[in-house]
């Protein structure tokens, strides 16, 4: 729900500039809301992305949403011709919209596919991400008694890997993978 809603502020702040664009040919102090709508759909955009939202769907919906609120907002606000030639290519990119929205739900069913692939994969990180991060903090992954550090029995403050002297190879407070003590990052 979290990504519908964060692509509805995106459309919305995209439509908003595109229409103070407008209202800033005759007054320039319009141009402050015509940058900061543009930056906040980017933004917004982004992080729908992050959300988990797929580029084409997501690009896709933003895109024609915006064409499509712009083109009839225009008719209300400036006056906008809005012939039925112009209604008719509104509502063809609203259903292209939703059949990319429609293939995309039927790809995310399929195991084949690599967005199900990725998603699968994600989730078993998620699942290990837990041991992964206790490891480094409990000393490493075999036999550390500090936290972290270089992969062949430092003791030290470092993240090297062979045991050597100096900050980068675990000789401060380190650790590594085998046999070793202190603090540090685990490799």
């Amino acid at each position: 729900m979290r990504k519908w809603l964060l692509l509805a502020a995106a459309i919305g702040l995209e439509v908003t500039a595109t229409l103070s664009l407008r209202a800033a040919l005759d007054q320039p102090a319009w141009y402050a809301l015509v940058a900061a709508g543009y930056v906040g759909a980017f933004v917004m955009l982004g992080m729908v992305l992050r959300a988990g939202l797929g580029l084409g769907v997501a690009y896709g919906i933003w895109g024609a949403s915006g064409v499509a609120l712009t083109a009839l907002l225009a008719t209300a606000l400036y006056g906008d011709p809005l012939t039925g030639t112009m209604g008719v290519g509104i509502v063809l990119v609203i259903g292209g919209v939703l059949c990319v929205e429609l293939g995309s739900q039927a790809a995310q069913h399929r195991p084949d596919t690599p967005h199900a692939q990725r998603d699968d994969a994600q989730r078993d990180d998620a699942q290990r991400g837990d041991a992964r991060r206790d490891g480094g903090r409990r000393g490493g992954r075999q036999g550390n008694t500090g936290q972290g550090g270089d992969r062949q029995g430092s003791t030290g403050r470092g993240g090297g890997r062979q045991g050597s002297a100096g900050r980068r190879s675990g000789t401060g407070q380190g650790g590594g993978r085998r046999g070793s003590a202190g603090r540090g990052g685990a490799a």
